[in-house]
């Protein structure tokens, strides 16, 4: 009585017995029957060809499709900005002043920098809160009391106190000269996210050209 190990590998020894001979089927399986190894090879060697025949498209496609996008994205933003400041409310800018008939270095005194023998103090940040009331009282005051004097009563700066009102009237729709406060913070998003979809494009030209340069089947192994 035969082992039944050998009865589970006689079907499988028949079965390749039958196929060595010169009968073997003309296709990727005969071909894999008759010579494994280079049957191996071979697929390889498509896999290479392909590779190198459509890999450098696929990957060019990719990254025109994502910078594609990005321009349009940056695009949109642009349009946005540019209805946005034709929309917005006219601001004129000065030109700087000169000064033609003094010599060498203008000094604080000569800018009218100073009061008396001391600098002026640079801006201060007040709390928002005291803004706010201040800016409550001169809208609910009639007659409309003397600014200066209105900032010297607070402690602030009279130059603060002008700004606060006019940005106020602005906000209401009182005045045409300014841009509202919702518009400047939107205009500072829309700068800030313009400056980081420049520095994504210009991540993006590298990686292309990277990507560009490694699939380049000229390139030297």
């Amino acid at each position: 009585m035969l082992h039944p190990a050998v009865l589970l590998l006689s079907p499988a020894s028949s079965f390749i017995a039958h196929f060595s001979g010169s009968q073997v089927p003309d296709s990727p399986a005969g071909d894999y029957l008759r010579d494994p190894a280079g049957a191996v090879h071979a697929v390889l060697v498509h896999l290479q060809e392909w590779v190198a025949t459509w890999g450098l498209v696929v990957a060019t496609s990719a990254t025109a499709g994502t910078m594609v996008l990005v321009w349009a994205r940056w695009w949109w933003r642009r349009r946005c900005q540019q209805r946005l400041a034709t929309d917005a409310r006219v601001i004129q800018i000065l030109p700087p002043l000169r000064f033609p008939e003094m010599r060498g270095e203008v000094t604080a005194g000569q800018m009218g920098l100073t009061r008396g023998d001391q600098m002026m103090p640079a801006p201060r940040k007040y709390p928002l809160e005291l803004r706010d009331r201040a800016v409550r009282m001169y809208r609910a005051a009639e007659p409309k009391p003397v600014i200066r004097r209105m900032a010297e009563e607070l402690g602030v700066h009279h130059e603060a106190l002008r700004t606060w009102i006019r940005q106020a009237e602005a906000d209401a729709g009182e005045r045409d000269d300014l841009l509202t406060s919702a518009e400047r913070e939107e205009l500072v998003a829309l700068r800030k996210e313009n400056a980081q979809l420049k520095r994504a494009n210009e991540v993006l030209r590298t990686a292309s050209a990277f990507f560009a340069a490694q699939l380049d089947p000229t390139r030297p192994r």
